[in-house]
């Protein structure tokens, strides 16, 4: 048990830090592979009049974007896909809209901005999750290859 401090700060979303969810008939949807899948859990507990705390006393260890940089590229369109599940779970027609402009805007730019970085290749194969040139990084999705062919 936590105690409950006056440093205990109320949230929107969880960063993925570290979540300690009582027994309550939810988990993570197994639909995101990577990223958002914390904001999802934390959304739906909300929904269900459940409350997210930040305890400043609480120590955890998370080594942010480990996985991103060992794998740069599939990390920013496996990104992409996760926010493309969240929309179209929790989002309207308008909130699907907004997110895929603001997404295609943002690597867009990010193109133009980064025109002679190694980067180049992460904001290219993430926009073309968007425009549907990029194959899905979530190896649950993966087609199995014949063996012998």
């Amino acid at each position: 048990m936590i105690p409950f401090r006056s440093s205990r700060e109320r949230l929107g979303s969880s960063q993925k830090s570290c979540l300690c969810p009582k027994t309550m008939g939810l988990g993570f949807d197994e639909t995101f592979f990577l990223y958002c899948e914390e904001t999802d859990f934390v959304f739906r507990l909300a929904k269900r009049g459940w409350k997210a705390y930040r305890i400043a006393e609480a120590m955890v260890t998370h080594n942010h974007g480990e996985s991103a940089k060992q794998f740069p590229i599939s990390s920013l369109v496996t990104m992409q896909e996760s926010l493309w599940i969240y929309a179209k779970k929790h989002f309207g027609v308008w909130g699907r809209s907004t997110t895929i402009i603001a997404s295609m805007i943002g690597l867009s730019l990010r193109l133009l901005l980064y025109s002679k970085s190694p980067d180049r290749k992460r904001y290219w194969a993430a926009l073309g999750v968007w425009l549907g040139w990029t194959p899905s990084t979530d190896p649950r999705k993966q087609i199995p290859t014949k063996v012998g062919s």
